[in-house]
This record gives structure tokens, sequence and C-alpha cells, in this order.
């Protein structure tokens, strides 16, 4: 991990082939076995077919990206690390979001559908609490 400053083109590519082409290249393919199931992956209209589409959005997990970061920037990413899990609270640990990415696949959840559950210990409600705190402070000054 380096400072955008100092990162080469070729490794900032490397970190968007895992981060953003990866993602897309699995949706990609699980919608095409869904169309091949004679069902189109969205939410509203696979609902008649049987399929629900959620989301699991995690808070801050401690990977090998991290650890990697850890250990060639350790001042500015232990820093960033300390700040983020100050916005959390706490780690997250892998077992929780697999939990909750079970926990949306079972029969005694098939009411939800199209919900993006959000697992990061109010981080989300934080930053919009706190961006509503200087919203309303910048309207009482006009």
């Amino acid at each position: 991990m380096t400072f955008t400053a100092e990162t080469t083109g070729e490794d900032f590519l490397k970190c968007m082939a895992v981060n953003t082409y990866g993602v897309f290249l699995c949706t990609k393919h699980q919608i095409k076995q869904m169309m091949k199931q004679d069902s189109i992956p969205a939410a509203l209209e696979a609902r008649s077919h049987g399929i629900r589409v959620n989301a699991v959005s995690p808070g801050f997990l401690y990977t090998q990206m991290v650890t990697q970061g850890l250990e060639e920037l350790p001042g500015p990413v232990q820093d960033a690390w300390d700040a983020v899990i100050a916005r959390q609270g706490r780690n997250a640990t892998h077992d929780e979001i697999g939990d909750a990415v079970v926990l949306l696949s079972t029969p005694k959840m098939s009411l939800v559908n199209g919900h993006n559950l959000v697992c990061d210990k109010y981080a989300r409600l934080r930053i919009q609490s706190i961006r509503y705190n200087i919203t309303k402070a910048l309207l009482t000054c006009v």
C-alpha cells in the first residue's frame, strides 16, 4: 500500500481488478445464470420466480489487505484503521457477516427482498448524524 502520489498505474489497476472488476465478473455470471433460469435479476421482477435479491454491506473487516498495509505503512495505515474502528465501535468478524448472509437466505426471511443489510454497528448512522448537525448549523448561520 502506498500513498496516491506514489502509487503506480499498474498497482492501481491491480487494486481495481480485485475491488471492482472482480465484483463485476461475479455479478455478470450470476445474472447469466438467473437469466438461463428464465428470470430477470431484479428484486421486483424476480420475486415471481421465487428469487430474492438482497445485499449485505459489511462494516470494516480486518482483511489481508489491512494486514499488508499495516506491514508496509504502519503509521498512516494504523491511524486510518484506528479511525474507522473508532467510528464503527469495534472490528467486525467474518463470521458475523457470513451469518448475515445466511440469515437473509433462509426461508424465514422470505418476505425480505430488495434489501441492503448494513452491518456496521451504526457507523453509517453516526456519519449521517454528523452531516445533519453540520447542515443544521450552516442553515442556522444563514
